[in-house]
């Protein structure tokens, strides 16, 4: 009875009376007035002995109002009451469905429930999609029960086309319409209605205001009473109640869209960053420690589970920006409390814990919000030692080749320019012995620039994986024996002070192997041992066969391997460091080309070496091992 939207009554009373309803009190009271004065409205306010007209006070007067009259028209008073207490009670009951179900789609069912059971026979809600041309049905009710079982059939064989028929029309006007007459009204679609056995509709939409979210049918079946414009109001109040609650889903189901999508996109990220082989840092203004992926605290040695504010100060050495410029030391990253900004790229140097001086290659990009300002710093960074050891490498084995390779060139060059001035001079006194003994040591330089190119040809070949092998059956005790003779000899213009001593078993060690390589093998061997040991020092060479492996040991006394250098020792283009200082010759591929040949043959490299007393390699190769075809054999690390 509270709340009413049109406070009229219609004239349902004797049509003597023309009622207009003035107010309703919390004590359901209320005043008609007539053309002769207010009629109160109560029992009370009401006695049966009162009369109810009292002429003469404007208009026109009417006759005097009977007992019966009186009785009559506080009957039909009290019938409107209670219609709109229920219409009340009703929208009340509505409201609590939509504020008590979670679940959008059995609410919405609860709603086609209540409206067929009190003003149709047959309710159906339709929702409009976003950039659909059509409605489509979510719920429908009918209270028969046969008709029940097949509504939801019939209804999709009858579409809602957008400002298509009486129910699209609706849906885009956003204005609720009455027919009740469906059989003919040309809004209605004949086709439906006949099947449906349609009686009078009312049709009202979903708005939020001016968005129309869908429509709602209630519909009266043939044989049953009519709606009225008062079942329009109320339906369209429903409605709108309903409307709100399917508007508050959606912004819920978006809400929770995008909760669970930026759940999942920080997911997705946190495993990357996680997983990334590169260290993320990200630092506030003051330096405070906000994010640290695992790789970080592994490049910057701090422990996995500890939590930190600040990052710990490291000993940094001139970091400098990639444009080679030197970067202020208050603005060095990762040296503790960080008060400035990087921002670009640089390279910096810092003490890590117990592994000594690293490199690191950084990138600096400020992270902002949404209105552009620096809200923290992101460092991404990486261990670039190696690359920059490499570089080292390179720069220097670029200079020692040059020289390496410009030595025999000279030589050539002298002995030929000698020659040629000798013979334009006295051709005579250049004797047949000399001319031999010239021949002899150009050649010997022309060999060794041979050998040069060659080992930089095998190091591309060994890289790309094309480094074949050529198998046949090799005896390594008689192979040994023709490289100490072939090679010795040469070394004896330099070293020709060094004992030999060769230990071989009386008989074949025997295996499968590419020849050319198992020579080249033994030269690098007995070559680097003769090179760097000092005269009167013993070289010592022994071939044994243990099982099917064949195994050669070579040991200097010479001036040995630093204990810091020693991890590198195969890396191409490496040299110790007390052979760069003693300046020996070579361009640091012997070594690396031996265990890259070794390797290919299935087999190993080892050594033993002590600074100033001398190296031991061991060299073991299987017998009988099945290898892969000729031509075949890649590098372990080659990628097919």
């Amino acid at each position: 009875m509270h709340g009413f939207h049109d406070m009229r009554v219609l004239a349902r009373c004797t049509p003597r009376l023309r009622v207009h309803f003035v107010s309703l009190r919390s004590s359901s009271c209320g005043v008609f007035t007539t053309s002769s004065g207010a009629v109160p409205m109560s029992d009370q306010d009401l006695p049966a002995h009162q009369p109810v007209f009292a002429p003469g006070q404007g208009g026109t007067s009417l006759a005097p109002l009977s007992l019966h009259d009186a009785d009559e028209d506080r009957a039909l008073l009290r019938q409107e009451l209670r219609r709109r207490d229920d219409d009340e009670g009703f929208l009340l009951e509505a409201h609590q469905v939509c504020d008590n179900s979670a679940d959008s789609e059995q609410y919405l069912l609860d709603i086609a429930v209540l409206v067929a059971g009190r003003y149709g026979d047959v309710c159906s809600l339709y929702l409009r999609r976003e950039g659909r041309d059509y409605l489509d049905e979510v719920a429908s009710w009918c209270r028969d029960p046969l008709r029940r079982a097949t509504l939801s059939e019939q209804l999709k064989r009858f579409p809602v086309l957008f400002g298509k028929g009486a129910r699209g029309g609706v849906a885009a006007s956003g204005k609720g319409v009455l027919l009740t007459d469906p059989q003919h009204d040309h809004r209605a679609d004949p086709t439906s209605t006949s099947v449906l056995y349609v009686g009078s509709t009312v049709i009202v939409p979903l708005k939020v205001g001016q968005r129309v979210l869908g429509i709602l049918v209630c519909t009266n079946l043939v044989g049953t009473a009519p709606h009225t414009h008062r079942d329009l109001t109320v339906l369209q109040r429903l409605a709108d109640r309903v409307a709100l609650q399917v508007e508050h889903d959606r912004l819920t189901a978006d809400v929770l869209r995008e909760q669970e999508e930026r759940k999942r996109d920080s997911g997705q990220l946190d495993a990357v960053i996680d997983n990334a082989l590169f260290g993320l840092v990200m630092l506030s203004d003051d330096g405070a420690l906000l994010r640290i992926n695992p790789a970080a605290r592994t490049l910057l040695d701090l422990p996995m589970n500890e939590r930190s504010p600040f990052l710990p100060a490291y000993e940094a050495a001139e970091p400098r920006l990639r444009s080679g410029d030197l970067l202020p030391p208050e603005q060095s990253p990762l040296t503790g409390p960080f008060p400035g900004r990087v921002v670009g790229s640089l390279d910096f140097s810092i003490v890590v814990g117990g592994r000594g001086r690293r490199d690191f290659g950084l990138t600096g990009v400020p992270v902002r919000n949404a209105d552009g300002v620096v809200q923290c710093m992101l460092y991404v960074f990486q261990d670039v030692s190696n690359r920059l050891q490499l570089e080292r490498q390179k720069n220097e084995f670029l200079s020692i080749a040059s020289h390496e390779l410009k030595t025999p060139l000279t030589s050539l060059k002298g002995y030929m320019q000698s020659l040629v001035r000798r013979m334009q001079r006295n051709p005579a006194s250049v004797t047949e012995a000399e001319l031999k003994d010239k021949f002899r040591r150009m050649v010997g330089q022309v060999d060794r620039l041979a050998e040069l190119i060659d080992d930089m040809l095998d190091v591309s070949r060994a890289q790309s994986g094309k480094l074949a092998l050529r198998l046949e059956r090799v005896d390594l005790r008689e192979l040994l024996q023709e490289v100490v003779e072939r090679t010795f000899p040469v070394l004896a213009d330099v070293q020709p002070t060094h004992t030999l001593t060769l230990s071989l078993p009386d008989a074949p060690v025997e295996g499968i192997w590419d020849r050319s390589r198992i020579d080249q093998v033994l030269t690098n061997l007995l070559t680097n041992a003769a090179k760097y040991s000092s005269a009167g020092t013993t070289i010592s060479v022994t071939v044994e066969q243990r099982g099917k492996t064949a195994v050669m040991t070579v040991a200097d006394q010479g001036i040995g391997i630093p204990a810091d250098d020693q991890a590198r020792l195969f890396q191409p283009f490496f040299r110790a460091r007390n052979a760069s200082l003693n300046d020996y010759s070579g361009i640091g591929l012997g070594l690396y080309l031996t265990r890259e040949l070794v390797l290919r043959h299935n087999g190993s490299l080892s050594f033993e070496s002590r600074e100033g007393e001398g190296s031991t390699f061991r060299v073991e190769l299987p017998c009988d091992a099945a290898l892969p075809p000729i031509g075949s054999v890649r590098h372990p690390s080659a990628r097919g």
